[in-house]
């Protein structure tokens, strides 16, 4: 846990500078900062598309798990 944050953490802001030093070049300050923002942001969209998959078996999983847990405790 510690790791993954501080890869978070320091990739994070650190992508966010250079695409606004990216967006720099062509338009000005405030808009290169709202555009680096907003394709920041973009990186959440395969995270939500995997949570709404996961969301979706998550239901089945944990029924079949809970067969699988009686069937381990009754032939014990």
């Amino acid at each position: 846990f510690f790791i993954l944050n501080m890869i978070a953490l320091g990739g994070g802001p650190s992508f966010t500078g250079w695409m606004i030093d990216v967006f720099n070049k062509n338009y000005e300050e405030v808009e290169s900062i709202r555009y680096a923002m907003t394709v920041t942001s973009l990186m959440f969209i395969p995270s939500v598309i995997s949570f709404l998959i996961v969301a979706r078996k998550l239901r089945k999983d944990w029924a079949e798990a809970e067969r699988n847990n009686l069937n381990l405790a009754q032939n014990n």
